[in-house]
Parts: structure tokens; sequence; C-alpha cells
């Protein structure tokens, strides 16, 4: 049984493929630090003579970050189960251009 089990969490180990460690850990560290470049963004582009709203926004940005970021640099830290570290990465990913394509557009304005 006992067999059986490493037999099936070695085919989603992925450490026979090259590079998909690294990969794994700069996608996940730049999904890390993604809502550092959001708060330069709102200081940048937030209206001074507002209510200050465009700062909620940070809240779930670092929800997010820690959502899809934190597995991919576990997983690629401990040299285990890589596939599934790259497949959450992937989806982080993706959620992240999401939300920040709408942080971007609601922030938009025309000058």
């Amino acid at each position: 049984m006992a067999l059986e089990l490493k037999k099936a969490f070695g085919v989603l180990d992925g450490r026979n493929i090259y590079g998909l460690r690294a990969g794994i850990f700069i996608a996940s560290a730049a999904q890390a630090l993604l809502p550092v470049g959001l708060i330069f963004y709102i200081a940048r582009n937030a209206n001074p003579m507002g209510d200050g709203m465009e700062w909620v926004a940070v809240v779930p940005a670092l929800f997010l970050a820690g959502l899809s970021a934190a597995p991919g640099l576990i997983l690629s830290a401990i040299n285990r189960l890589l596939i599934p570290g790259a497949l959450w990465a992937v989806a982080g990913a993706i959620l992240n251009l999401a939300f920040y394509t709408e942080v971007a557009s609601e922030l938009a304005h025309p000058r």
C-alpha cells in the first residue's frame, strides 16, 4: 500500500523536469510582490481630492497574493509536488491578471 502511494506521488513530483522548480519560484515570488506594485500604482493614480476608496483594493490584493503565491513558494522550497505547484502558480497568475486589469481599468481616468 505504501509503495503504491509513493508511486502515485512520484508522478506529481516533477523533480525530473529541468527548470520547473526555479520557474515556480520566480512566478510565485513575482505574484507575492504584486501588491507592492499596486500600492505604488494607487499612490500615483489616485485622485488627491477623492475619498481614498482606491486603497480598498489593497486588501483583496494581499489576499490573492497569499492565496496564489504561498503554495507555490512552499512547494518549490521543499522541492516536492512541483507539478501541482506549477498549476497553482499558473492559476494564481490568471487570477492576478484579471484582478489587476480590473483595478487598472477602475483607476484609469481621462486626462
